[in-house]
């Protein structure tokens, strides 16, 4: 539990006084962790498991065959073989998100392969997927690839993050959606690498919801593989990202805590793996 404590202090320290992090805007309110998806589901699944939300909230499994997705190492594959193939993807319920979302989080453990412009981690939204026709989406919230970098949308406004998307391995990923404060974060690793200060609140249902696929038809799929997948309500502090990727996608905050003679006295509310 000492080694855990100086290990964060380290990583805070290094938020605060490394050159060239944007300057963190304030968090406002807590979150809750409310669908966790952490992708131990066996090759030939139909669904995956959210660990939190409960099973009205798993998400399914599309396009997924000649191994277009695949599970291995704790995590899921998007094996996405080209422009005239299938793209795999992952549906997840209308409004995972809530009705007339404000404040929101997602967090991620992930790499990436050689991908096209337009790729999408995820894309909540009101266009199926590969029917959006000749125009783009007008709401949603967006997180992918655009040319060679990051880029987070909230339609209309999007940014790009300057950081390189493909070749990404084992990265640490959260994307704050703040419209009440008017910001939207992008963390890496720990890190804040990109502060968006002017964002809007989306008052529409979102009922097409998704990884690995946009919903306008040119949009290509993902290549790359997701450890998991997690989604709060409220922003994620900059503290709880740190210790989270401290952490790893296997277990959660809190940790227990430990009385003077070693023996735990509370233990996380929610169970820090699947069965």
């Amino acid at each position: 539990m000492l080694y855990f404590s100086i290990v964060l202090s380290i990583i805070h320290i290094l938020h605060f006084v490394s050159g060239g992090v944007p300057t963190e805007a304030p968090t406002i309110g807590p979150s809750t962790l409310i669908h966790r998806y952490s992708f131990e589901e066996p090759n030939g699944a139909v669904e995956v498991y959210d660990s939190v939300g409960g099973g009205d909230w798993n998400g399914t499994i599309k396009n997924a065959a000649h191994d277009a997705i695949t599970f291995s190492d704790g995590g899921i594959n998007f094996n996405w073989a080209g422009s005239t193939a299938p793209i795999p993807y992952i549906s997840l319920p209308a409004d995972i998100l809530g009705v007339g979302t404000t404040e929101c989080t997602m967090e991620m453990w992930m790499s990436t392969g050689n991908n096209e412009p337009y790729a999408r981690i995820y894309q909540f939204g009101s266009i199926a997927p590969l029917t959006g026709g000749g125009s783009h989406p007008t709401t949603g919230l967006y997180f992918g690839r655009s040319g060679s970098k990051m880029k987070a949308f909230l339609k209309p406004t999007s940014f790009a993050s300057g950081s390189n998307f493909d070749g990404m391995v084992d990265v640490h990923l959260v994307i704050v959606h703040n419209p009440t404060a008017g910001y939207c974060k992008i963390y890496k690793d720990g890190v804040l690498l990109e502060l968006f200060t002017s964002w809007t609140t989306i008052s529409t249902s979102l009922s097409d919801n998704y990884l690995g696929v946009g919903n306008w038809s040119p949009y290509p799929g993902l290549m790359g593989s997701i450890l998991e997948f997690r989604i709060y309500t409220g922003e994620l502090s900059a503290a709880d990202v740190s210790a989270n990727y401290a952490l790893g996608p296997d277990l959660l905050t809190p940790m227990p805590t430990m009385t003077p003679t070693g023996q735990p006295t509370s233990l996380p509310s929610v169970p820090t793996s699947l069965p």
